[in-house]
């Protein structure tokens, strides 16, 4: 903007301006400036003539020159005029200070970056920040514009460490950067490198050994940028870097577990951890510690990384802290031994190994592997079922056998015309179903609980599947076909004809074909019809191809049947059943030989590893042996089950994934039964802040409460605490996820501790806010959970940690 422009642009607001111009150098500017409505006059040795003018005529403005400095006070006899109008100075450093409304006191500073003052755009931005400003703050706003960052210390910090300081240096505002770091962290900086390098040392250091030589800020700055989703990765980046620069796994090794567990900075501090719990795991020792270290792992900022290796170690302490030691008394004892509290191990056995191969870091785990498979294969399925086989000749057809399903379960929505939908899942296991309840519960609205039932023996899918079927008599002939009422029950086909022989209204449909319908044919299918029967198989389709995928089906078919549940809702179905035809055996290490029983002799019909179904058999020694009415089926054929967790010699692979026998994970089928609600019943649970009146120390804990254990309705809620005032964190930032399902109040507390950043000290006396925001899962929006005022009363700030 030229002179005369500014001029016009001030007269605007001003009627009388001075111009004092030191050297006389603009004088021709002076003398060519025309303005409408303003008089000049020049000072020459008339300032009382000057005075007189402006005093009589006071509805005329006036631009005023000197071509000389202004005079001492003292000495001017226009100081009145001076203090009461605008004092106008048109060098370069002058007409920018002008213009930004900053005091003479920045002149010198901005003659040293005249470079920065070059672009109007940069001008016009840095004008819209401006407020009332020091040196320090008038840096950090121009170094915000040059590198695009919020105008915070922080902010161009970050921004530096992302894109480095080349545009910082061709300003001449990298050292003045570095000088502003260096006193509020309180250490020299040489370099970007030099900075990042103490500030990762000294967060170690004090994590590790309470120790740090510097002042708390650089603490703060580097949890708070931690806690920066925006800016995680570059931290990850670069702490990779200097953990490999400085070789931190070697003073990492060195440590003991209580220090290691302190350490979050460095990637490799998880690793460290891991290797200690690996170790703890092998020996089967520290399992409740080992399960609390991995909670207390889960706000660390690396622990994303290493989420599924953590939640395999997890689920092997689980199993290796379950009851190994089995004593049934009677068939019945065990079996509501197993649904009770038995089923567990099997089922963070198979977690472990979902997550295992979910971790891409097989090869870390492979020293466990071993340990896992020996339990559960003995202290586990061997132990279990060898105390079971004892009672397995107890076996009958009662009211809890699975040929009672329908009477039983499904015939009361009937007899009350209550439309019922019956999902039916091939080999989903009793410990799956468990974990499908858990999910269930966890939806808006919707609440299942899971009984049991005995499956048909052999727990195969042809008898199983025609057992749940409205029937009067199985029976079979001379093959596995098993027949409903004299009727084929194999197929979709089949299953849809027996149902329809009871009612026109009750129909079966294959899951896929039931996913595929819109909303028009799915509530005309709901409304032509009071019970549907879904066929679903998953499981058993994978564990008979690829049986090293079973696990894998067991996680798909939770996503399947929820699907089917909300699809089931959207078409005004309102009552559901999810049941098995049979479990299943799954071990990831293939069976011994020595595990094999002879292949019995005699008229065979169906050669199975779990059983054998026929006439005539000798060689039976390692199997139990049952007659078709014993098992509540109408035939002469006999059926050999396999003892305990024993296998049949049978041609060909496949004997990871088994079936047929009489273990509890076989027979103990699941009925889930789950009901539409109207309300909402779903909500985060509710955590206080209990309150603080007064802080009078830079590092204060404060203590949140929990209200209620977390269930199945109540769910966690991850909170991110620090002291703020007008969107200013004064603190460092610190995460926790209150997921807590203690019943004992006191066990919910949780103390967190906050350091104040040195500019605390600016606030003393006044009152700040403590802030608790609500972290949701993949949005960087975090809103205010609550928030509590606190008045600032420190007489005495320490800059410095204490060491």
């Amino acid at each position: 903007m030229d002179i005369e422009s500014r001029l016009k642009e001030l007269f605007n607001e001003q009627k009388i301006i001075f111009w004092y111009d030191e050297n006389g150098e603009l004088k021709d500017e002076f003398e060519n400036i025309e303005i409408d409505g303003v008089k000049k006059l020049e000072i020459d040795q008339n300032e009382f003539g000057i005075k007189v003018e402006v005093l009589t005529n006071k509805k005329q403005k006036y631009l005023i020159y000197s071509p000389y400095p202004a005079p001492k006070d003292e000495d001017n006899w226009l100081l009145d005029l001076n203090l009461a109008n605008y004092i106008f100075r048109a060098d370069r450093a002058s007409l920018i200070l002008d213009t930004l409304g900053l005091d003479l006191e920045f002149k010198e500073f901005i003659k040293e970056h005249l470079k920065f003052f070059n672009s109007k755009k940069r001008m016009q931005e840095l004008k819209a920040k401006l407020e009332k400003e020091n040196k320090e703050s008038l840096i950090i706003k121009m170094a915000s514009i040059l590198l695009k960052s919020d105008e915070t210390m922080e902010s161009v910090l970050l921004k530096i460490f992302e894109k480095g300081s080349d545009e910082l240096e061709k300003f001449g505002l990298d050292r003045e950067i570095f000088e502003i770091a260096s006193k509020k962290f309180g250490f020299e900086i040489k370099s970007v490198d030099d900075l990042l390098y103490k500030l990762f040392e000294n967060y170690f250091a004090y994590n590790v050994y309470g120790k740090s030589h510097y002042k708390v800020d650089a603490r703060v700055f580097l949890k708070q940028w931690m806690e920066n989703i925006k800016y995680q990765n570059l931290f990850k980046q670069i702490s990779q870097k200097i953990a490999k620069d400085l070789h931190i796994v070697n003073e990492l090794e060195k440590l003991a577990i209580e220090q290691k567990s302190r350490c979050e900075v460095y990637e490799e501090c998880e690793q460290e951890i891991i290797k200690w719990i690996l170790g703890s795991l092998v020996a089967k020792e520290n399992l409740k510690e080992i399960l609390e270290l991995i909670k207390s792992r889960e706000d660390k900022i690396w622990f994303k990384e290493y989420e599924n290796i953590y939640k395999a170690l997890f689920f092997a302490a689980k199993l290796f802290d379950t009851q190994s030691r089995y004593s049934f008394s009677s068939f019945k004892n065990a079996i509501n031994e197993y649904a009770s509290i038995h089923y567990k191990a099997d089922l963070y056995y198979r977690k472990y190994h979902y997550f295992r191969e979910k971790s891409e870091k097989v090869e870390l785990l492979k020293v466990l592997d071993e340990e896992i498979e020996n339990f559960y294969l003995n202290a586990v399925l061997r132990e279990a079922n060898d105390q079971f086989d004892k009672f397995v000749k107890e076996y009958k057809v009662d009211e809890e056998h699975q040929q009672n399903f329908f009477k039983k379960f499904v015939k009361p929505y009937i007899d009350s015309n209550k439309k019922l939908f019956v999902i039916i899942s091939d080999a989903l296991r009793y410990e799956a179903a468990k974990e499908l309840e858990n999910i269930i519960n966890k939806m808006d609205k919707f609440e299942s609980e899971t009984s049991y039932l005995i499956s048909s023996l052999p727990s195969y899918t042809q008898l199983g599947m025609a057992a749940l079927l409205p029937h009067k008599k199985l029976s079979q002939e001379d093959s596995d076909l098993v027949l409903v009422d004299d009727k084929n029950s194999s197929g979709i086909v089949n299953r849809d004809k027996i149902l329809k022989s009871y009612s026109e209204s009750f129909s079966a449909i294959w899951y896929e074909d039931y996913l595929k319908l819109d909303r028009e044919k799915g509530r005309e299918l709901t409304k032509n019809n009071s019970l549907i029967y879904i066929y679903h198989d998953e499981i058993d389709k994978t564990g008979e191809k690829d049986e090293t995928n079973t696990f894998n089906a067991v996680q798909s078919t939770f996503d399947t049947l929820i699907k089917l549940i909300k699809q089931i809702n959207n078409f005004n179905g309102y009552n559901i059943l999810i049941v098995s035809d049979h479990g299943f055996l799954s071990t990831k290490s293939p069976t011994k030989a020595s595990e094999f029983c002879p292949k019995p002799e005699g008229d065979i019909i169906r050669l199975n590893r779990r059983f054998v179904i026929g006439k005539n058999f000798t060689n039976k020694s390692c199997t139990h042996s049952f007659n078709a009415n014993e098992l509540g089926i109408e035939s002469d054929n006999s059926y050999l089950i396999a003892k305990s967790i024993n296998k049949i010699r049978v041609q060909g692979g496949g004997n990871r994934y088994v079936h047929g026998g009489a273990t509890l994970q076989e027979i103990v089928i699941p009925v889930i039964k789950i009901r539409k609600k109207r309300v909402s019943d779903v909500r985060d649970v509710e955590v206080d802040i209990l309150p603080i009146s007064t802080i009078s120390t830079n590092i204060v804990n404060i203590t949140l409460y929990q209200k209620e254990p977390i269930s199945e309705k109540v769910r966690p809620v991850t909170l991110k605490i620090a002291f703020e005032l007008d969107g200013e964190i004064l603190s460092d930032v610190q995460t926790v996820t209150f997921d807590k399902s203690d019943e004992y109040s006191e066990n919910r507390e949780v103390k967190v501790p906050l350091t104040f950043k040195g500019e605390i000290k600016n606030y003393n006396n006044k009152t700040i806010k403590l802030v608790a925001r609500k972290v949701k899962e993949n949005s960087s929006v975090e809103p205010i959970y609550k928030e509590l005022d606190v008045k600032v009363s420190i007489a005495f700030f320490n800059e410095f940690d204490e060491f």
